[in-house]
């Protein structure tokens, strides 16, 4: 896996090199010179369209709509189950978080794609009794139960627009997104299982939906088998819902023109409130391309393949690879509703175990919290099925890159460390469905065939070798791209209505003329290879040199005393700000002045003097939300006594507590 044995030299800013070879780069090639006819292929494996597209692609800046004309709808694809030899095949498999005393899970509900399907009629039909129609938005607060997944596809499938909602925020968060996508209904349940504790939603719905004048009805769905609270008028259960449908309901799929909305994701933002990001049907032919390059979804692997993704369906990341992966591929997925080291840290080890996954797509985060917990954890099970490993989020840095391949993989499975956002799923990363590529720990690789990647300066001039802005160019070619974010509510529905397209341009084509920009760091090596260094604007500013926390994090875990890393920003009135650092240690090593002393050092080595670490705090857990990312707002408020605000969305609160007594202690 060392860098001298890459054969890969791309340079996007030139186009296809002619010595690069391979079938990477006869792809890339032949998308480059006709994305129409490309993409087009790619379109009729990713989707049934009722009428084929009349034009491939409309750029009117800074909207771009792809396969214009189109009719199509997602759903279709139980359709073409029902009528498959996948009909009876299992489509999910779900694994409630209580467990008995041995750890074995309590509630596990199979669903074949049959049941799906006629799940989705069922609720489809009960929709459209309760007046829902094309076009209305649907709130979905729920935990990681298949009733959520059942309300997305009937919310597709009748031609509405689902809004699902993190089921870790509050009222008040849950109410800003339901007014502003001005939904009509709420479904929610009664709540969740979360590290052992029951997670009370229901409640927090009754108080957000006070505050949106748009919501007429809660649809609720009994999780926990407890009485609720109902509004009558108001309140409907799921159950009976479902059960006043007939058993034999069928639904027509609603068709939708490629470019018409099928779902907003809320993404946060600088804008002063969450983005809501617009997605069509035609970000599913980008999914679909997406993932069979990424995991080499091939016909021969998809029959036997068990799929695992990890992440909240309240993130984009949820959407994208729980709910829409699977059927579109006849995959057979797991999900799971709780949190990954309830009741140990070897729960989601024991889960690829107990099903056979063989697709195991996680966060970098995630990743570094196992290590940090122990190979043991790990080693006590089976994981001989597994044949690939993913990652998403952020970047996963070197060393655990290593450990996931050594320990998890065995030192026999290709890690897929892919990068993307809500806004473009993910357009780099090593694509192993069109060529087995060298990797590089660290390095999320190469961007698909279309995607015009480039690493640009202040003055937005292509660098080498060293940091700057990652960009598109555009306009894109590939369908990468969403189509824009929710506004003009008000002529929604007419034929021109794109949304807000001057928050659109403003956000993401206004600092780099002729380029998209993602807001996050990167650099492309001598090789062509891209490494993702966190968010630009995640940074300190330490005697006047500029330094993403990202890269002194990476640094930290760098030195083998480390699992996990925090780095924030301290003001300092002699360099500006300083670093401090949160550390979680790796099993076998103790917290010790020597040891602080030792990773400044390090830190020092791996980066130069002029990086400051004015503190080390040794943490047994930092703030994460439950997709895995660091909350590192949190932390630098923390840090600098300032109010940390809302926490709604964070997986375990005692660690605030955990910083708090580490700051009391003073630190090293």
């Amino acid at each position: 896996m060392s860098k001298n044995n890459l054969n890969i030299k791309f340079d996007p800013t030139k186009g296809i090199v002619p010595n690069l070879g391979g079938a990477y780069f006869s792809e890339y090639q032949k998308a480059m010179i006709d994305p129409e006819a490309y993409y087009g292929d790619i379109a009729k494996k990713a989707l049934y369209w009722k009428r084929p597209w009349s034009k491939y692609v409309e750029y009117k800046d800074p909207i771009h709509k792809f396969f214009v004309g189109g009719l199509t709808n997602y759903t279709y694809w139980f359709d073409i189950h029902e009528n498959s030899w996948t009909r009876n095949k299992l489509a999910y498999i779900w694994e409630g978080e209580p467990t008995d005393d041995k750890g074995n899970p309590l509630e596990i509900r199979r669903f074949t794609y049959d049941e799906m399907w006629r799940s989705i009629n069922r609720f489809s039909k009960a929709l459209l009794d309760l007046g829902i129609k094309k076009g209305d938005r649907i709130g979905i607060y729920m935990p990681m139960i298949p009733e959520a997944l059942i309300a997305a596809f009937a919310a597709v499938r009748i031609g509405a627009i689902h809004v699902i909602v993190f089921s870790g925020f509050g009222a008040e968060a849950l109410a800003n997104r339901l007014a502003d996508s001005k939904s009509r209904i709420l479904i929610t349940a009664d709540g969740g299982y979360r590290r052992g504790k029951f997670i009370d939603l229901k409640s927090t719905a009754d108080k957000a939906f006070e505050k949106v004048p748009t919501l007429e009805k809660m649809i609720v769905v009994n999780r926990s088998g407890r009485k609720i609270d109902m509004r009558q008028g108001r309140d409907l259960a799921f159950d009976e819902l479902m059960a006043s449908a007939p058993s034999n309901a069928y639904v027509e799929p609603t068709w939708l023109e490629a470019n018409e909305p099928v779902y907003i994701v809320y993404t946060s933002g600088t804008v002063g409130k969450p983005k809501g990001i617009v997605h069509t049907s035609t970000h599913y032919v980008w999914l679909w391309a997406n993932m069979y390059w990424a995991f080499d979804l091939n016909e021969h692997n998809v029959k036997k393949d068990v799929w695992f993704f990890t992440g909240d369906f309240g993130w984009a990341g949820g959407h994208f690879f729980t709910i829409y992966t699977p059927p579109m591929f006849g995959l057979t997925a797991v999900f799971y509703e709780g949190a990954p080291d309830t009741p140990a840290p070897d729960r989601y080890w024991s889960i690829v175990d107990r099903y056979g996954v063989t697709v195991l797509y996680t966060s970098p985060t995630a990743v570094r919290m196992f290590m940090s917990q122990g190979d043991h954890w790990v080693k006590k099970h089976d994981l001989s099925t597994l044949r690939i490993l993913g990652s998403v989020g952020e970047p996963l840095n070197a060393e655990a890159w290593k450990w996931f391949y050594e320990v998890v993989g065995k030192g026999r499975l290709p890690i897929i460390d892919t990068y993307g956002q809500t806004e473009t799923i993910v357009p780099i990363f090593p694509p192993y469905g069109i060529d087995k590529i060298p990797l590089k720990p660290g390095s999320a690789t190469v961007p698909l065939p279309a995607i015009e990647a480039d690493v640009v300066d202040e003055d937005g001039k292509s660098i080498r070798g060293e940091k700057g802005y990652l960009v598109y160019k555009i306009p894109f070619k590939a369908p990468t791209i969403f189509l824009t974010m929710w506004g003009d509510t008000d002529n929604f529905g007419k034929p021109d209505w794109v949304g807000d397209p001057a928050l659109v341009k403003a956000t993401y084509y206004e600092r780099f003329p002729g380029y998209y920009y993602t807001g996050d760091a990167a650099l492309i090596d001598e090789d062509g290879y891209f490494w993702l260094l966190g968010r630009a604007d995640d940074t300190l500013k330490i005697a006047g040199h500029r330094l993403g926390t990202a890269e002194i994090e990476n640094a930290f875990l760098m030195h083998p005393a480390v699992g996990e890393a925090a780095v924030v920003g301290k003001p300092d009135q002699l360099r500006g700000e300083v670093a401090v650092a949160f550390i979680v240690l790796r099993p076998g090593f103790s917290a010790s002045p020597e040891l602080a002393k030792e990773l400044k050092e390090s830190v020092k080595k791996a980066l130069g003097p002029i990086v400051v670490v004015d503190k080390v705090f040794f943490v047994s857990k930092i703030p994460k939300n439950r997709s895995g990312k660091v909350l590192r707002r949190v932390v630098r408020a923390l840090v600098r006594s300032e109010n940390y605000g809302d926490v709604s969305t964070i997986d375990d609160s005692s660690s605030i507590d955990e910083i708090k007594k580490a700051l009391d202690s003073g630190g090293y």
